[in-house]
């Protein structure tokens, strides 16, 4: 499994830090946003979010992605950074990284 850098606030573009991160209920959702807060892609589908990450990544060269619980995780060519390691869906992401390659 590949390895998350940890940093203190993971926020994306024109969003704002939480002071929790709620459990949700039901299916998490996932917004795509690229560095100008632009929100690409609203999902139920991780692998449609990757899908929709790693076009923006490939034309902007980061992106971030956020999960309807406040969790967020920032991608560039070499890592995936975030303030929650420990939620799957990051894992998920960061494995599909492994190598840097987008």
């Amino acid at each position: 499994m590949a390895t998350v850098e940890v940093v203190d606030s993971c926020v994306a573009p024109g969003g704002q830090p939480v002071l929790f991160h709620a459990p949700i209920e039901g299916v998490p959702t996932y917004v795509v946003v690229d560095r100008c807060g632009v929100e690409h892609v609203h999902t139920g589908s991780l692998g449609v979010a990757m899908t929709a990450a790693r076009r923006v990544l490939i034309e902007q060269g980061e992106v971030w992605v956020r999960a309807s619980d406040d969790t967020c995780a920032h991608i560039d060519p070499n890592r995936v950074a975030t303030d929650t390691p420990s939620r799957p869906w990051i894992q998920t992401i960061a494995a599909s990284q492994q190598g840097g390659t987008p």
